[in-house]
């Protein structure tokens, strides 16, 4: 045991002691002390309680018996009006002379028995593609995608049969 000075009113005290005998300040020994009381009340407090458990293992085993109950038939999706859109905006950008470029809005198309029909031009809103010169031109067109086959079957831009 050794004396040491206190910080706070200089006088002599053991290097054992918890406190200044004559001022009651707080020896290096007890700060010490109690930032590592406080670290383990910290890290005491931030470990989850058995509640958390519960309701984390509930929902894990709730997430798996969803995923592996009921029949085992996948779903398909039915092809629609939406997914033969994509695919005459898709095809009709491609056929133009600077895909990137072109303009192919969304519109509402014709359901039939056999597959769906669309159609950019005077009655709807013009495509737009981009010419040689590099100016954006009103261009007309129209689409037709079979619903058994999934695919396109006929594509006209600018009064001409692409497909």
């Amino acid at each position: 045991m050794a004396l040491i000075k206190c910080t706070e009113c200089n006088a002599e005290i053991s290097s054992e002691s918890y406190a200044c005998v004559n001022c009651g300040h707080p020896t290096k020994k007890t700060l010490a002390n109690q930032k590592r009381i406080e670290k383990e009340a910290a890290a005491k407090a931030n470990q989850p309680g058995p509640v958390a458990y519960i309701t984390s293992t509930a929902i894990v085993l709730g997430i798996l018996y969803a995923c592996t109950s009921g029949d085992d038939k996948p779903t398909e999706r039915k092809f629609g009006l939406s997914d033969a859109l994509y695919m005459c905006q898709s095809i009709m950008k491609a056929a133009s002379k600077y895909p990137d470029k072109a303009e192919v809005p969304y519109l509402t198309g014709y359901e039939e028995e056999s597959g769906f029909a669309f159609s950019w031009g005077a009655s709807t809103e013009h495509m737009m593609f981009m010419n040689g010169l590099g100016q954006m031109v009103p261009t007309s067109g129209s689409c037709y995608v079979n619903r058994s086959q999934k695919k396109v079957t006929q594509l006209t831009i600018n009064g001409k049969t692409v497909i």
